[in-house]
C-alpha cells in the first residue's frame, strides 16, 4: 500500500511517459519563471518548423 491507504497500480510505458513529460514542462516552467524568462507554446507562437 501507498498513500491514501490505495493499492498500487503500475503505470504502463505510455502513461509513466506522459506523467514524466508533465512534470518536466512543469520544472521547465518554474526555471523560466525564476529566470524572468517566458516559454512559448509551440502551437500559438506561430513558428513553423
Amino acid at each position: 500500500m501507498v498513500k491514501g491507504k490505495q493499492p498500487y497500480q503500475s503505470l504502463s510505458d505510455r502513461e509513466y511517459e506522459e506523467r514524466f513529460r508533465e512534470r518536466e514542462v512543469q520544472v521547465l516552467k518554474k526555471r523560466t519563471h525564476k529566470l524572468g524568462l517566458t516559454l512559448l507554446d509551440p502551437a500559438q507562437s506561430g513558428v513553423v518548423s
